[in-house]
């Protein structure tokens, strides 16, 4: 049996009669991006209407963009901007809370659905998830843009070469491909690279009295001979997610990894905690 099937068998032990709890949780998820995407949907559509255009095209600014020919646009970007905001600020701590659940379930304790609110019970566990997120997210998007960066270059010439007159069309459709071949090279080995961060929430809800920086400087640790098996595992839920774009999937698949992975996690954590200790032994005994 492979390490991701021994792992995959694991979970699945470990959420008998725990999956009602793991299906209310995904759907509270569920219900909150829907929710989300709904308002988006909504505010777009309100501010792209010939009442409130007419509103606001006494300022300055938006009078620009419509002369431009920007100002659906400029509602729209603007509109899913704050969108997202909100998505990080609701979810985050909620994300937090789903995985201190799943730590638990796969520590083999019955913990109550009710602690995935359990970093909505304090200020300062609220807004503590809140920056180990933006700190991770942060770094796997400078990671992200500098591994894709080529692409967009290669991409922004190939656009300014088919407005020069008499462009050659089969070299356009060259540099658009190897665009899209350098985004997904660069993008596969920045999920890969990012793998290091991938236990760092895990450290977090296992001690939240753990800083911030050494949270992440632990956890690039910990995985520096691990992102391999992190990314096999990842990919091995491939085809559960696909299946997922189906929506009522989701609410099964979405405990099934977060236990799945936080399985991995503990048995990363604990390995190195063992280590760890018998390093300190050792030089107390030398």
């Amino acid at each position: 049996m492979t390490v991701n099937r021994h792992i995959k068998r694991n979970a699945k032990n470990a959420l008998r009669g725990q999956w009602s709890k793991g299906i209310a949780a995904a759907l509270i998820l569920l219900c909150v991006v829907i929710a989300l995407t709904l308002l988006e949907t909504t505010v777009d559509t309100i501010l792209g209407t010939e009442a409130y255009f007419t509103m606001l095209s006494q300022f300055g600014p938006v009078q620009w963009l419509t002369s431009h020919g920007l100002y659906d646009s400029a509602v729209r970007y603007s509109v899913l901007a704050v969108v997202l905001i909100l998505e990080f600020f609701l979810l985050t701590p909620f994300g937090f809370g789903f995985l201190k659940w799943a730590y638990e379930i796969a520590s083999g304790k019955r913990s109550p659905i009710t602690l995935i609110f359990y970093y909505y019970t304090g200020f300062k566990k609220y807004f503590k998830s809140l920056r180990v997120a933006f700190s991770v997210l942060l770094r796997v998007v400078c990671y992200t843009f500098v591994l894709t960066l080529p692409a967009m270059l290669l991409y922004g010439g190939a656009c300014y070469y088919a407005s020069t007159p008499g462009y050659l069309p089969y070299f356009y459709l060259v540099m658009v491909g190897l665009s899209v071949l350098f985004a997904l090279c660069g993008g596969v080995l920045a999920l890969i690279l990012s793998m290091k961060y991938m236990i760092v929430a895990f450290l977090f809800v296992e001690d939240p009295q753990i800083k911030v920086r050494p949270s992440i400087q632990r956890s690039a640790e910990i995985m520096k001979q691990q992102k391999r098996s992190a990314a096999s595992l990842l990919f091995s839920f491939v085809p559960l997610l696909l299946l997922s774009l189906a929506y009522l999937p989701l609410l099964f698949v979405l405990p099934y990894i977060a236990v799945a992975f936080a399985i991995f996690a503990k048995y990363l954590i604990e390995k190195d905690r063992r280590e760890h200790a018998a390093g300190l032994q050792n030089g107390e005994v030398n």
